[in-house]
């Protein structure tokens, strides 16, 4: 068994660090609070709604983050024949703006997808002054696909 000798020096700083470390637990945990309480309603709200609007648009939908100032959707599409993102995307936006209500002023998106890695469209789609949906819509493989009708004709 080791023995560690602690000089005040030492313990000075190991202090230092633990009240550092408590500022910052105590800094997210109230972000959360702020922040993080607006999304989670709204996900709890709607999530299963607009998981239904991506399966009948033919995709998968996902959570994915840490839901502070969004929450971060990823859709995948399930199916051979999904619908273009662009009108999942329409669909969810729809979605937005009758739910909320009188607040329709803040309801909005980014008119061009961000391009993401591995063929990734996201976009961001306002639903309060503080909170959005970022969604990302995987890339449909159109080959494959081409490869599926070869086989059938």
């Amino acid at each position: 068994m080791t023995s560690r000798k602690v000089t005040p020096t030492l313990r000075a700083l190991e202090r230092a660090a633990h009240i550092s470390m408590v500022r910052l637990a105590r800094r997210e945990l109230a972000k959360r609070a702020i922040l993080g309480g607006e999304t989670t309603r709204y996900l709890e709200l709607n999530y299963r709604l607009l998981m239904q609007v991506a399966k009948r648009h033919g995709y998968s939908l996902t959570v994915h983050g840490s839901m502070l100032r969004d929450i971060d959707l990823v859709a995948v599409p399930w199916v051979a024949r999904c619908k273009a993102p662009s009108t999942l995307i329409k669909a969810f936006k729809s979605i937005v703006e009758v739910q909320s209500g009188r607040e329709k002023v803040y309801v909005r998106i980014n008119k061009k997808p961000k391009i993401k890695p591995h063929g990734r469209l996201a976009w961001s789609l306002w639903f309060s002054r503080s909170a959005y949906l970022d969604i990302s819509v995987c890339a449909r493989h159109s080959a494959a696909l081409k490869k599926r009708r070869g086989r059938k004709s």
